[in-house]
């Protein structure tokens, strides 16, 4: 199992894990997934974020999380355009395009979005089974109480009482601001090329979500991958 790493993406998958199972194995956090964490105490090993309108938002409260409450997770990631917080446990990576992925950190850049980057991470720490849950790719672009910001950007006016693109409602909350999800353009491209690579690289990765629009990959259960 030390070479089992569970991406946590936070789509409605999610609402279906067994938290205390998950424990056992190491776990990849992001974005505004924090929030879950405060609230019931469970915190994963690692957490990214490598969306630069999502940083600047959170950025005051990962902040708080990082450097006063000290929450429980080993390692963090993100970009240096948004510094987040200067810690040892902190990586910023310089910001770069890459068409493939890459098991070299130094090598490391942005293939689309935070779900993919952070597989990417995790090949960089040495993972080779990657369990992904929560990354279904059929978002609904604008929720109730979101409006324009103005080019690809939406502001959450109102936290909505029902977010059906993730595992709790109040996900995004008044005052959000976050990019049009896009995922013909920013995440399917990327989950091809994590497909290409690991079949190239011996790579397993496994999609645990029952819901999800990815096809490129086997499917299973967490039951099943984690025993």
């Amino acid at each position: 199992m030390s070479k089992t790493i569970v991406i946590m993406g936070n789509g409605p998958s999610m609402k279906e894990v067994d938290w205390e199972q998950l424990r056992s194995v190491s776990t990849f956090g992001m974005n505004g997934a924090y929030r879950f964490y405060y609230r019931t105490g469970w915190w994963p090993t690692y957490f990214c974020c490598f969306d630069f309108k999502v940083t600047k938002c959170h950025q005051p409260q990962w902040n708080k999380m990082i450097k006063v409450d000290e929450a429980p997770i080993e390692r963090y990631f993100f970009w240096d355009r948004c510094v987040v917080a200067k810690d040892p446990k902190v990586t910023h990576f310089p910001y770069q395009c890459r068409k493939s992925f890459t098991n070299k950190f130094h090598e490391f850049g942005d293939i689309g979005n935070t779900g993919s980057n952070a597989c990417q991470v995790a090949l960089c720490l040495g993972y080779t089974k990657l369990i992904l849950i929560g990354i279904e790719c059929n978002y609904v672009e604008q929720v109730n109480g979101s409006v324009s910001g103005g080019g690809d950007t939406l502001v959450m006016k109102e936290t909505p009482t029902q977010n059906p693109n993730y595992f709790f409602d109040d996900y995004q909350q008044s005052g959000d601001i976050y990019n049009k999800p896009r995922p013909g353009k920013f995440h399917l491209p990327a989950w091809k090329a994590l497909r290409n690579y690991a079949n190239n690289n011996n790579i397993d990765v496994v999609n645990c979500s029952p819901v999800s629009q990815l096809n490129f990959f086997r499917r299973s259960t967490m039951e099943k991958e984690l025993g």
